[in-house]
């Protein structure tokens, strides 16, 4: 049916747009074509069997060849599972094979000839590390808003509405840069995606590419196409017998025009491809019409003169005319064999009747660990949990240390400069060692980007090197042997196909409403939520897995991102693992004492003069205990570093202070015994001790210019301001 390809411009441009609701850039198509031929890509979900409604958009494909484009057919099938796993993992690939042998059979059967298509598979590149990190990258400014939005034509919609439904939007808009297009073909209910993609892939520096709309028509059944529920639609798979019955169910009222899905098949169908319509009736109702005009058939059928049972009859045999070359690709051993791969019955499980062993097993004799192992195991496990504000898992922890030492690991995301209260996973960490554990420190440098770009991706790099650098130094000081510890970096695995296919089934399973609330105390919280905001507790749950330890060591504002780690880890195959949680400090000025937030932190470069002043300034109401930052550090830094506080008027510049324990401390305070001003004088000399190894390091010149380069200053107005985020 296809004639030769058109080489006036007028003639492309009409060929094009023919029949298209919309076009989103009608001056950059012209502008392409004055050069070249147009690149276009039609992409297609796989999940239930392709169904009737692909010819209509097939036919259109065809316009496109004849104006001499070139139309790539990308098979989705991630989006296939991403949309709520309508195509579970294990069958895609057999999926998308059944999806291309019916596509080139449709192809054939409409006379369309394939030397300007080519097929291609969406797994094939999207798995590429180039590919995930642009998925960061986009995640990173699309608002959950909006990607919600991209999606709801498109993605099934379910009570409790799953991560991968955000994903999807995500991953159509970057298939436009990834394969290198100049448009993207699809029906009206892609716009908002569409929309999508001319919002969002300019500000990671993509073009915007043009976007060709067909406009959606009513189907038979008088419902949207459903590729997954079968029996509401007619497959390009169906034998004659089963389009006879879904045929016979359609809706089709005697004289109503507007809600027919057969008559729409007709109009939109049959007469563009077959150029005529015969309807098939008895002799005695009036005997066979042939028609070429649509509304000669639709006002025949609005008067009545045209009875619904001989419409459908007659739209049967031009169905089975577009069937049978793509049945017929499938009548083989072969072509059987990969449909019932692709869509496998149903598994009907019988219950079993157990019956009882007339062998009761041997017991098998129990080792138990002599009073010497017994003694260690309590000794590591006492060591491991002390000073920790709480412990999920508490058995597994045991059961392990039963078996062997524990691995463990703790990650920091790079965002501003590392703060005192770092020396409080420090001083743990030193217990951990002192156990025996196995430890690992990751820079999560990839998270400190994904919570509201805390750190640009082009600091990345640079912003790891000086965490390495600084922590070394401080844990150097406190004497602990950092040739036991393993420095590991987020992305130089989460990029990893791997990983990326673990986010995705992770998101196929994981709720928004629980990875909001997993995140809520630790990423930045924002007016406009971003989606990459939702994704930081999955990738920090799959650490656990990607690092092969037993436990994560985090703050305790880390929980719910520990409850969800232990929620879904084990729904993709994984085992639990056990978290240990250390208290926070309260910030200089109360909240949170955070990397990001300059005011309520002192920094490891801090020289002792900005202790001092920042440590004068601080909150601390006499008397009271919670939330009392000094409090905090004293308790879980300084006494767990130090043992003691043993202070010389000389080195207080005032009185002298001599506590053996911190209960002590604590209790003078409350009984203003102790001042806030003489709590801080205190603080003030133990931070600089622990503080000084650290800042003499730094004043090695390459050292110095690496904290420039990782933290460059940046106009702000008139006056510059140094980048702590």
């Amino acid at each position: 049916m296809t004639d030769s390809c058109v080489n006036n411009l007028e003639d492309k441009l009409s060929l094009i747009s023919k029949n298209l609701e919309l076009i989103s850039d009608a001056d950059n198509l012209k502008s392409i074509l004055d050069q070249r031929n147009l690149k276009i890509c039609w992409e297609i979900p796989i999940t239930g069997k392709p169904d009737l409604s692909y010819i209509y958009s097939i036919l259109k494909v065809s316009d496109f060849i004849k104006a001499g484009c070139h139309v790539n057919i990308l098979f989705a099938d991630l989006l296939g599972y991403l949309d709520n796993v309508k195509s579970p993992l294990d069958l895609l690939e057999s999926r998308s094979s059944l999806y291309k042998n019916v596509f080139i059979g449709a192809f054939e059967s409409l006379g369309i000839p394939l030397d300007n298509v080519t097929f291609s598979k969406g797994s094939d590149f999207q798995y590429d590390k180039d590919y995930s990190r642009d998925i960061f990258r986009l995640a990173s400014i699309v608002t959950e808003t909006d990607a919600c939005k991209a999606g709801l034509e498109v993605v099934k919609r379910v009570d409790h509405p799953l991560l991968s439904g955000l994903l999807y939007p995500v991953l159509q808009i970057l298939d436009e840069e990834h394969q290198k297009i100049d448009a993207q073909f699809g029906d009206v209910n892609q716009r908002e995606i569409f929309n999508l993609a001319e919002k969002y892939l300019p500000q990671i520096g993509y073009s915007k590419r043009i976007h060709l709309i067909q406009p959606q028509i009513k189907w038979l059944s008088n419902l949207t196409p459903n590729p997954v529920e079968d029996d509401v639609r007619i497959t390009l798979l169906d034998p004659p017998e089963n389009v006879k019955r879904k045929l016979k169910k359609t809706f089709c009222q005697p004289g109503n025009v507007e809600d027919n899905g057969v008559l729409s098949f007709v109009k939109h169908i049959i007469l563009p491809f077959f150029n005529e319509f015969r309807l098939m009736r008895k002799e005695a109702h009036g005997g066979p019409i042939d028609y070429t005009d649509f509304t000669k058939i639709e006002e025949d059928f609005k008067s009545e003169q045209l009875h619904p049972d001989d419409l459908k009859k007659s739209v049967e045999v031009y169905i089975n005319k577009l069937l049978d070359p793509i049945r017929s690709k499938f009548e083989d051993d072969e072509g059987k064999k990969l449909i019932d791969l692709s869509y496998p019955a149903p598994v009907k499980f019988k219950k079993v009747k157990k019956e009882k062993s007339k062998n009761k097993p041997e017991a098998s004799e129990e080792v138990k660990p002599n009073a010497d192992e017994l003694k260690k195991q309590e000794e590591k496990y006492n060591l491991i949990t002390r000073n920790l504000e709480e412990i999920l898992g508490d058995e597994r922890l045991k059961e392990v240390l039963s078996q062997r030492d524990l691995n463990l690991y703790w990650g920091t995301a790079t965002t501003g400069k590392p703060h005192v209260a770092y020396y409080v996973p420090m001083a743990k960490i030193a217990d951990f060692l002192k156990a025996g554990c196995h430890v690992t420190i990751l820079f999560a440098d990839l998270h400190a980007y994904l919570d509201n770009m805390k750190a640009p991706f082009e600091l990345l790099e640079l912003r790891t090197q000086y965490y390495e650098k600084v922590l070394k130094a401080a844990l150097e000081s406190l004497g602990v042997p950092i040739d036991k510890l393993v420095f590991r970096k987020g992305s130089d695995y989460q990029f990893d196909k791997k990983f990326t296919q673990d986010i995705l089934r992770l998101a196929a399973v994981e709720t928004i409403h629980d990875a909001k609330k997993a995140g809520a105390e630790v990423v930045k919280q924002v007016e406009h939520p971003l989606l990459s905001s939702l994704l930081y507790p999955g990738l920090q749950a799959l650490d656990e897995e990607f690092l092969n330890v037993d436990a994560q060591f985090g703050g305790v504002d880390q929980r719910k991102i520990f409850t969800l780690a232990e929620k879904y880890l084990p729904s993709l195959g994984y085992v639990k693992r056990v978290h240990l949680m250390n208290p926070m400090i309260p910030g200089l000025a109360g909240g949170k004492m955070s990397s990001s937030e300059a005011d309520s932190k002192l920094d490891l470069l801090d020289p002792p003069e900005v202790v001092k002043s920042k440590l004068e300034n601080a909150t601390c109401e006499a008397g009271k205990i919670e939330d009392n930052g000094l409090l905090a550090f004293v308790k879980h830094a300084i006494f767990p570093i130090f043992h003691e506080i043993k202070l010389t008027v000389e080195e207080t510049k005032n009185k002298t202070f001599n506590y053996e324990n911190y209960p002590k401390l604590e209790a003078d305070f409350k009984d203003l015994k102790l001042s806030p001003d003489d709590l801080k004088s205190m603080v003030a000399v133990y931070v600089n001790r622990l503080l000084e190894p650290v800042r003499k390091k730094f004043e090695d010149p390459e050292l110095k210019k690496l904290v420039e380069s990782a933290y460059p200053t940046k106009p702000q107005g008139d006056v510059l301001k140094r980048s702590e985020e």
